[in-house]
């Protein structure tokens, strides 16, 4: 019940971050409030769909169920058909839609925190034998919104850089969870490393990949 009530509030949180940028896009209130209701069921069934794929269930004991790397893969692929749906522009949506993303990836970290779940590491162990464990619950959810304060900020002062926003999430966020998943518990490896690790890799490489073509059709477009 507690983890609903805080997805609700995060439901009212991610449409007020949309609406902080919507007139810079130039879309609706009624298509920022479609985009608001689609993005956090996307983001919810990522996490579901991602956490199946790496374990094998959909919920086990001592878990809370969810992968964040499924809601960052997903989002993306499923607004930018619903920007065609909605006839808008893709690379729009997708800009408005990277920091609300911030708040689903905050909301899941809560859902860990009550679950007991996504632990950090033993840090060191104190005199008295008590060891200090890293809160990686806290930490996370504290860096997603960092990253979200900071993309609107790229928004609204950084007009060269519309367009690139949600490539640019995927480099930050795949270079900050690759060093935070060392801190913490891992569930599981791939070819020797932590799968967050590896995932992280992947997502900051498509972050990158992403900003290259983007930057190349400019420079076609500038060149034609």
């Amino acid at each position: 019940m507690v983890f609903w009530i805080v997805m609700a509030a995060g439901f009212i949180a991610m449409f007020l971050v949309m609406l902080a940028v919507r007139k810079i896009y130039e879309i609706p209130v009624w298509k920022t409030a479609v985009m608001d209701v689609v993005l956090i069921a996307a983001g919810y069934a990522g996490a579901k769909l991602m956490y199946l794929v790496e374990n094998g269930e959909l919920v086990q004991k001592g878990s809370s169920g969810v992968s964040l790397f499924g809601s960052v893969f997903l989002c993306p692929a499923v607004m930018a058909l619903l920007a065609l749906v909605l006839k808008l522009k893709v690379s729009s949506v997708l800009d408005m839609i990277a920091p609300a993303e911030c708040v689903i990836l905050s909301l899941l970290k809560v859902r860990c925190f009550i679950d007991g779940c996504c632990a950090g590491r033993v840090l060191f162990t104190t005199a008295a034998g008590k060891p200090v464990i890293f809160p990686s619950q806290t930490v996370e959810c504290a860096v997603f919104i960092v990253i979200m304060a900071a993309l609107l900020a790229v928004i609204k002062k950084r007009e060269n850089l519309r367009g690139l926003i949600h490539p640019i999430f995927w480099v930050i966020y795949g270079f900050l969870r690759f060093f935070l998943t060392l801190l913490r518990e891992f569930p599981g490896y791939t070819f020797g490393i932590p799968n967050g690790c590896l995932w992280s890799v992947i997502i900051f490489m498509g972050g990158i990949l992403w900003i290259w073509l983007v930057l190349r059709k400019r420079n076609a477009a500038a060149a034609a």
